[in-house]
């Protein structure tokens, strides 16, 4: 059965090349191209239910559109599956003469499970050789102009060795924690692994590429919009606590028209919030909670996601603005007194006249400090600011009118 699909797909993929012409990256569809893609896909989406055995499952089957090496020419991959896992395909097909509308293919033998920029595409096994799930093994490819490289395989064996013949092998687990990490058939730790592959597969080079069911239903309605946008990763430059709440700041991302905002919440991220803007407030912070944050791209309507996001996040403690203190006169000064804050680990008490300058008076771990240097006559103005514990760094915002006081001793 899966040699008929195997031989199925490359008729279909002999008629796409036929009919697929080039579409530029981040261009509009012409009606002459919808009806195009529209035929293609309709042509192997008939063909395939009438001629296998179980033909092919909507529901694990996909296409998708999306500039994989970066040469201005969309590709479109069909990835096609009867809904047994060792019988999915992902079929590349790419132009050889844009001119003359000349398209090739080019299989990835299972299905692709991520792309990333340069062109790297990682394949997903057809299942996990070993009954460790500490990876699911992968193959690493480099797509350019039509032909792929294999650049590395990447695996692990654990003491119980796996379906291959590969044993466990005690000089090779240079951390000594029952899992070794292999790059081809270079033993490596975890640490190790992580490192090597972050050269080719970094987060923030992870494109976004969207899938649409094989349905006749999305066939009908293709459109340029469903062609895989590959905006950069935003950037979160700045997590500042304001009197509103947490402030993120990130840059601008080149093609960008709308920003999605995430808050993790246990393992998984939370939306806060959609913005035109290069900067969002999450309002509902609480004082002394730490917080890590996320940016995505997202379409004008927000209903596709256009880039990747950072997996990792940024993260930060928030800490409230402290309220204007009471200030109350006594025979020794002008008593200064606020609220606890949580989170704060000291405060910094600041003192100005009429519209002068903020004057630092002291930073404390209390909740009250006595200004013996107020003078009888004269009107100060305090406000209160959080600091770290070694007073090197603000933690929170001040409140900028503060509260004013006539010293009366």
């Amino acid at each position: 059965m899966r040699k008929k699909l195997s031989s199925l797909l490359s008729f279909i993929l002999i008629f796409t090349m036929i009919l697929l012409i080039p579409v530029e990256a981040n261009a509009s569809l012409s009606s002459s191209n919808i009806n195009t893609f529209k035929s293609t896909l309709s042509f192997l989406h008939e063909h395939a239910y009438n001629n296998s055995d179980r033909g092919i499952e909507e529901s694990s089957s996909f296409f998708a559109m999306i500039d994989i090496d970066g040469d201005s020419t969309q590709e479109l991959l069909v990835r096609t599956s009867n809904g047994a896992m060792a019988s999915q395909y992902t079929t590349i097909v790419y132009f050889t003469d844009k001119k003359n509308n000349r398209t090739a293919t080019v299989s990835t033998g299972y299905y692709i499970d991520s792309i990333y920029k340069g062109g790297y595409i990682k394949i997903s096994a057809g299942h996990n050789q070993s009954p460790s799930l500490s990876l699911w093994p992968y193959t690493l490819y480099r797509y350019k102009n039509g032909r792929t490289e294999q650049v590395f395989s990447a695996r692990t064996v654990d003491q119980k060795g796996d379906y291959n013949g590969n044993y466990y092998n005690p000089s090779e687990d240079k951390d000594h924690d029952g899992v070794i990490w292999y790059i081809d058939d270079t033993p490596m730790t975890k640490a190790e692994y992580a490192a090597y592959v972050n050269r080719y597969m970094p987060v923030e080079n992870k494109l976004n590429l969207t899938w649409f069911k094989f349905t006749r239903a999305n066939i009908n309605k293709l459109n340029a919009k469903m062609i895989s946008t590959t905006l950069a990763l935003p950037k979160v430059k700045k997590l500042s606590n304001t009197a509103s709440g947490v402030k993120l700041t990130w840059g601008k991302v080149n093609g960008a028209v709308r920003y999605r905002v995430f808050v993790k919440s246990g393992s998984t991220w939370k939306k806060l919030g959609d913005t035109t803007a290069t900067s969002f407030t999450h309002k509902g912070a609480k004082s002394g909670k730490q917080y890590t944050y996320t940016v995505r791209c997202v379409s004008a309507d927000g209903k596709v996601f256009r880039s990747s996001y950072n997996s990792k996040g940024w993260t930060t403690k928030y800490v409230a603005t402290p309220a204007p203190p009471a200030l109350k006169n006594t025979k020794s000064g002008v008593q200064v007194s606020w609220k606890k804050i949580a989170g704060a680990a000291k405060y910094r008490v600041f003192r100005k006249v009429g519209s002068g300058s903020w004057v630092k008076l002291t930073d404390t771990a209390k909740l009250s400090f006595l200004d013996k240097t107020a003078r009888k006559g004269v009107t100060y103005t305090y406000t209160i600011r959080c600091v770290t514990s070694n007073g090197k760094s603000f933690t929170s915002a001040y409140n900028t009118k503060g509260r004013s006081i006539r010293c009366s001793r």
